[in-house]
């Protein structure tokens, strides 16, 4: 019972926010502090990582959702060409992240060579 409440209380909230009420006004009208309104719709908002993406933790005071909310009921297309952008950005990612450690562990090899010390953990080693 107690999730449903505060469903009804997210939505309500959400929908006053996208009319363009303040924290403080959304708070006085359904009866929850100010800093609770901001946390269920920071919460809302990092659900959907779109709307997050979009407006950013910083910009969450002006957060408008009308303005950054996906389409309601996409085409099958519009679907497959956003997983496959999705998908392009994780792999861009990957190679970034694939090469980072490469760099990491080629700068650890120098390290070693040049002072002559071990700084990687032998496997075994006493605790």
């Amino acid at each position: 019972m107690r999730k449903t409440l505060k469903k009804e209380y997210l939505s309500l909230a959400y929908q006053l926010r996208q009319e363009g009420m303040s924290y403080r006004a959304i708070s006085s009208k359904i009866g929850v502090s100010k800093t609770q309104v901001h946390k269920w719709l920071c919460t809302f908002a990092n659900e959907r990582p779109i709307m997050h993406e979009t407006m950013g933790k910083k910009n969450l005071r002006n957060f408008r959702p009308s303005e950054s909310e996906p389409p309601s009921n996409p085409s099958e297309e519009e679907e497959i060409a956003r997983l496959k952008s999705e998908l392009a950005k994780a792999n861009k990612e990957l190679a970034y992240q694939k090469l980072r450690a490469d760099f990491y562990d080629e700068m650890i090899n120098v390290a070693e060579g040049k002072f002559n010390i071990s700084i990687r953990k032998k496997a075994g080693a006493k605790q």
